[in-house]
């Protein structure tokens, strides 16, 4: 009865409070996907072309409709902007010319402003005034916008001189920032050099920035020639996590001749590659064709090709025609598929039609499928009518049903007024149902006005409650502000608070500079936290300079930080070059944090090389810790290879009676 009188209550606040609220969330929506498209740009391969006349007038429609669409549609509208106002630019303007137009930008409108004025001047960016350019840019004090114009200004770079456009990227300090720019050059590189860009791409030390920057060429190639791009792609050597490329070239190639498309993937082996492949088929047949898909999904010799690629058709086709996926999906029988496509069917058709969503949400028979569906749709119904969906929701059978349903509820009306959607949630009745409504309100709410969200954790008396709003809004706050994330953090009274929020902060911080991390480590007491926060640190900058991070572990003394940080390094360095990842561990002295590392080594090797695997867990010095691990590796390596395991068990020094016991594991 409490629960049904919030929801009600809650709802009739939301409507009174809806327009007082609207101008300002407008305000900070518009803010946030600027800010958003200026820091993303490189990522999500922001390509300039060359200008093209176009009358004025097209410019301004776009502009204004851009705005109201958001960032994606930001990133569209840039090049029709782009064709219609460049044309009033000479082309050998000066860079102080340029820099002018920026900084009358950035007085006068922000990071939108900014963004608008580069777009008018990118092509007046030539070899002559680029550095003044790139020098402006990194004398922004603001880390976005500083951010956002260097990418925007390298990747004009890369389309006259891309040489030197990736040169100057790779110098830039290594972290998240050098990875999008360099990635934004080479993929105007591979437009017009493919072979050059590729052959550069692969002498980049293995890890995350190298696999990155492949991508990037890959999915360039694939708009143009997706044979073409499958062979460069297949002539790479074979890396783990390289299966992500196998998307773009599939998707594109789906778009125009998904027959060929399907009959290229079924040649590739079994394995991620041909799964990206499949998916990327049936996400991008179903869009056009979905009747079509369908028949080609449904008819895949293997189960594990037929669920994915049926998921990603009836995504597909939910979108095209809901009514049409959801009659085919209610026939599916019971199971894992179909309790995952009917929820994304439901999320799709409410995007359109919530009650005809609602009413077949309500019609199937209820189980998992029927509730998870019944949960988006309630999303969908919120955002447009919170007065109606909470009193459904109120109506509902007290149980499990309506405790998901609340949260549901919970998480779109944080989107709208989080005070209101706070006050709310603090009414219902104390257990874990309040404590998950409550975390999710206050991650959005960190998002918007993450000092106020803080304020509020702080407040809270539940001792487990606490941490968890406090953990959420720390890290949330750094992702957007990690200066004043620390600054915030750094000040706290309370040293156990402190030590809560620092490691998710350092984490996010780690990101972008995993030096400047590092040097916050040291500021924490030896301990759990200090702990946590290495190995995140770890983790980060591991994927962007496993050389460097190993060097930092190694200045660690024994001790919990050290065993964490070298668990975390090993489990990132051994993704991408396992022989380096052993060279190091072979140096490192006999101890506890040796022996963990062999641990994650050996884990690591185990699906590829079992016999590998086993033989470095002998080299644990510990005799618990090395028998557990070879357990560990044997139970599995049994299950796959059973006589090689017996093989191998019988010649190596386990005990006898650890022998026996795998053995009588496995005849189990």
């Amino acid at each position: 009865m409490a629960l049904s009188f919030c929801l009600v209550i809650y709802a009739k606040g939301k409507i009174d409070n809806r327009q007082m609220n609207r101008a300002k969330r407008l305000d900070w929506k518009i803010g946030l996907a600027a800010a958003a498209f200026l820091c993303g740009i490189a990522l999500g391969r922001y390509a300039l072309p060359i200008p093209q006349k176009q009358p004025l007038a097209r410019s301004q429609s776009v502009k204004a409709s851009a705005r109201e669409r958001g960032s994606t549609s930001l990133a569209q509208a840039s090049s029709n902007r782009l064709d219609g106002n460049i044309e009033s630019l000479a082309s050998d303007s000066t860079g102080l010319d340029v820099i002018s137009r920026l900084k009358q930008s950035i007085t006068g409108g922000g990071d939108g402003a900014l963004y608008d004025a580069f777009n008018s001047a990118a092509g007046a960016i030539n070899k002559n005034n680029v550095h003044d350019l790139l020098a402006f840019a990194q004398s922004l004090p603001q880390t976005e916008q500083r951010n956002g114009l260097l990418a925007l200004v390298v990747g004009r770079w890369a389309e006259f001189d891309p040489q030197a456009a990736v040169d100057f990227a790779k110098n830039i300090p290594a972290g998240k920032m050098q990875n999008s720019v360099l990635a934004n050059a080479l993929t105007h590189w591979a437009e017009q050099d493919a072979g050059s860009a590729t052959a550069w791409a692969q002498r980049l030390p293995p890890g995350a920035p190298r696999e990155q920057m492949l991508q990037g060429i890959v999915s360039t190639l694939a708009d143009k020639d997706p044979s073409g791009a499958l062979s460069i792609l297949q002539s790479l050597p074979s890396e783990k996590n390289r299966s992500e490329l196998y998307w773009p070239v599939f998707r594109r190639w789906a778009e125009t001749d998904p027959d060929t498309a399907s009959q290229r993937a079924a040649l590739l082996p079994a394995g991620v590659a041909r799964d990206a492949a499949v998916r990327a088929i049936g996400s991008t047949w179903s869009s056009h064709d979905p009747e079509a898909a369908f028949e080609w999904a449904s008819g895949l010799q293997s189960d594990h090709d037929r669920n994915g690629a049926l998921q990603t058709v009836f995504s597909g086709w939910a979108v095209k025609d809901p009514q049409g996926a959801a009659n085919v999906a209610a026939s599916l029988p019971n199971g894992p598929l179909r309790n995952q496509i009917i929820p994304n069917i439901a999320a799709q058709w409410a995007a359109i039609d919530v009650r005809s969503a609602l009413a077949w949400a309500q019609e199937l028979q209820p189980n998992q499928a029927s509730q998870r569906g019944l949960q988006q749709v309630l999303r969908a119904w919120a955002a447009n009518d919170p007065n109606s969906a909470a009193e459904f929701v109120a109506g509902l059978p007290p149980g499990k049903a309506q405790e998901e349903a609340v949260i549901s509820l919970a998480t779109q009306f944080a989107q709208g007024d989080a005070d209101t959607a706070i006050a709310w949630a603090q009414k219902l009745p104390d257990g874990q149902t309040r404590r998950n409504v409550l975390s999710n309100i206050v991650s959005q709410w960190s998002d918007v006005d993450p000092e106020r969200a803080a304020q509020f954790a702080l407040r809270a008396s539940n001792g487990e409650e606490r941490k968890t709003l406090l953990e959420n809004v720390s890290r949330t706050w750094a992702q957007r502000d990690p200066q004043a994330a620390l600054r915030w953090a750094q000040v706290l009274p309370d040293a156990r608070t402190r030590d809560l929020v620092l490691p998710g902060i350092i984490s996010v911080v780690a990101e972008n500079d995993p030096r400047e991390a590092a040097g916050l480590v040291s500021q924490l007491p030896a301990g759990e936290a200090q702990a946590t926060a290495t190995s995140a640190v770890v983790w980060q900058w591991a994927a962007n300079d496993a050389a460097g991070a190993s060097k930092w572990v190694a200045s660690f003394p024994e001790g919990q930080a050290r065993e964490r940080a070298v668990q975390g390094l090993v489990a990132n360095w051994s993704q991408y070059d396992p022989a380096a990842t052993g060279s190091w561990i072979t140096s490192l002295p006999t101890g506890k944090s040796r022996d963990v590392a062999v641990g994650a080594f050996a884990q690591s090797l185990f699906a590829a090389e079992p016999e590998k695997a086993a033989q470095w867990a002998q080299t644990i010095g510990d005799a618990t810790m090395r028998n557990g691990q070879l357990r560990s590796v044997l139970q599995q390596w049994l299950q796959t290879d059973p006589e090689g395991a017996k093989t191998w068990m019988n010649s190596s020094s386990l005990p006898e009676e650890l022998k026996s016991e795998l053995v009588s594991q496995q005849n189990y």
